[in-house]
């Protein structure tokens, strides 16, 4: 089977309708109870679930910024954009096991990586998201380690430096022009060199180092 541009279209397209239908007709949207508000959880094809949070939020604008062109995705991302912004006092005041979850969100370094990436995707005329951009930065920025590293949490006396949470605030950074990344690479390709000299015991490192190779490459310049 050959795999042409038109097949690899044909397949984003199909992606974009999952996401669509997920946030306009599942059950974590409508129970904000908010026609101006949207978001997403971790599964698609679940409408029947609650839950959602900045993961499955910042997957759909990922996904559906691809296409503002088309009114509907622009709304979409509008909506999903809101959540977004201020998703810990919405949960507050909705449901206490998403509220539970948008804490935890809130200091999740991971999941507020992977939102400001996809924030970079999203263009200046569909939605105004220079301040959460810089908010987000900001945030990353000060609680990088040594300058140059993450751990999983923000506002934790854990200090553990890990190469995923770094992969991802490197990636993030990078996409919206801001300086912090630039030792996070160096970190990373340090970490690289250190585990290939000790050789690679398990799966789990394998991962790493794929994940770590993949932002170095597409944070080259």
């Amino acid at each position: 089977m050959t795999i042409n541009e038109e097949t690899l279209t044909q397949v984003q397209d199909k992606i974009k309708d999952l996401f669509l239908k997920q946030v306009q007709n599942g059950k974590q949207s409508k129970s904000l109870n908010n026609e101006n508000l949207l978001a997403c959880g971790q599964f698609l094809e679940y409408s029947d679930s609650n839950q959602r949070g900045l993961h499955g939020t910042a997957a759909a604008l990922r996904v559906i910024s691809h296409y503002e062109r088309d009114d509907t995705c622009k709304n979409v991302v509008k909506s999903l954009l809101e959540y977004a912004k201020s998703f810990v006092v919405i949960e507050k005041q909705l449901d206490f096991i998403n509220e539970q979850s948008a804490l935890i969100d809130d200091n999740n370094i991971i999941k507020k990586a992977e939102l400001l990436y996809s924030l970079s995707f999203i263009k200046s005329g569909t939605a105004d998201c220079d301040d959460l951009i810089k908010k987000i930065a900001k945030e990353l920025e000060d609680n990088q380690i040594n300058k140059e590293s993450w751990t999983f949490f923000m506002n934790t006396e854990n200090k553990e430096e890990d190469i995923i949470p770094t992969a991802m605030s490197v990636l993030a950074l990078h996409a919206n022009n801001f300086e912090g990344y630039k030792k996070g690479r160096t970190f990373l390709l340090n970490e690289i060199t250190k585990i290939i000299k000790e050789k690679i015991k398990d799966p789990e490192t394998f991962s790493k180092i794929v994940l770590a190779l993949y932002v170095l490459v597409f944070t080259a310049n």
